[in-house]
């Protein structure tokens, strides 16, 4: 078999599995809500009707979130023959609305200025998304539970097969209360991950310092025991850092450090919150590493604005993927030049 046709096999495999993942992963979100409905409508009247409001102020951007990942898949809208997830997740008010607003909603313009502004400002990864409603949930009467605790243990009920489960988790033990104090790595499939790493590094280096240090966090990592199967729901088990996360938030100059994840991927980089990543950011700006990461995630949304809307046929499904491979999807990871750790840019596993 051809190598390309064996990578183009590889991703329509990936792009038949993320509506399984998508389906899964809302329907943990809703029983959420459900739950927590329950909860304080049992307890007051008042919560009940707060909480209601809240609900619906924090589901549409998730669900947005996950709409985002299943259109860069190249899914159709519901006048295709496929499932249009929009529908699947929200009933249009109005039949006469334009179907390029009914679903496919993610229109990036060619300007960089412009597609920065809309792809980083919105949206991050469906986990984030769904702690960020948590926070925002707990913080009111009726809801005895800590946020963290609640959202470590909702994303605890997903199938360790579903990629949209981050691997990791994060948190300060020492002071639970904090709004910051946990996060999760980014948890999406190979095909869309150094666009949810690009967008997730724009947003965070906007953040000032928190003043929280390594040292008063704790790493949690998924550990699947036995051969990970359909079945499978692993929780997450205190772990070591990573070598990436002592490298840039304490400055550790072992050159035979290992594990070191790609830069920004961590959960560790949604609990400590510094000044120190825009530096960074700004430093290798400048240096092909950075402009070969960036300018593949835009050629990735403007490949995907391209695509056909409805119904893409196999070879517009084999063309865009094709392009984007051209692309060479980057990330970034440390390594060891001379005398101290550097960023550089690697390829991402769908562009080899």
């Amino acid at each position: 078999m051809d190598p390309n046709d064996a990578l183009l096999a590889g991703f329509l495999r990936e792009r038949s599995r993320i509506f399984k993942d998508i389906k899964q992963f809302l329907s943990m979100v809703l029983k959420y809500c459900l739950y927590l409905e329950k909860k304080t409508k049992d307890s007051s009247i008042k919560s009940y009707m707060y909480i209601a409001a809240k609900i619906r102020i924090n589901l549409p951007p998730l669900i947005e979130s996950l709409c985002l990942i299943h259109a860069l898949y190249g899914y159709p809208d519901s006048s295709g023959n496929e499932t249009g997830l929009w529908d699947y997740c929200k009933k249009a008010e109005d039949e006469k609305e334009d179907e390029e607003h009914k679903f496919w909603r993610f229109k990036f313009s060619d300007e960089t200025s412009t597609l920065e502004s809309i792809c980083t400002s919105l949206w991050r990864e469906p986990a984030y998304m769904f702690l960020e409603m948590v926070r925002d949930l707990c913080d009111i009467d009726g809801v005895d539970e800590e946020a963290s605790t609640i959202g470590r243990k909702w994303l605890e009920c997903l199938y360790d097969t579903n990629y949209l489960k981050p691997k990791t988790w994060a948190e300060v033990v020492a002071d639970k209360k904090r709004p910051e104090c946990f996060g999760v790595s980014v948890g999406v499939r190979t095909f869309v991950r150094p666009l949810f790493l690009y967008i997730k590094l724009s947003q965070l280096r906007k953040n000032g310092n928190n003043h929280v240090k390594l040292e008063d966090v704790n790493a949690f990592r998924r550990i699947i025991n036995g051969k990970k199967n359909h079945d499978s729901k692993s929780e997450y088990t205190k772990s070591e850092k990573c070598g990436s996360c002592e490298i840039f938030f304490a400055g550790c100059k072992d050159t035979n450090k290992k594990n070191i994840n790609m830069f920004g991927n961590c959960a560790e980089y949604d609990v400590i919150q510094t000044e120190n990543l825009d530096r960074v950011l700004r430093r290798i700006e400048t240096t092909n590493h950075w402009k070969d990461f960036k300018s593949a995630c835009e050629e990735h949304f403007k490949e995907f604005n391209k695509l056909k809307r409805d119904n893409p046929s196999q070879d517009e499904l084999k063309s865009y993927y094709a392009k984007i491979r051209e692309a060479k999807p980057k990330m970034l990871q440390y390594q060891w030049k001379s005398d101290i750790y550097e960023l550089v840019a690697v390829d991402s596993p769908c562009s080899k």
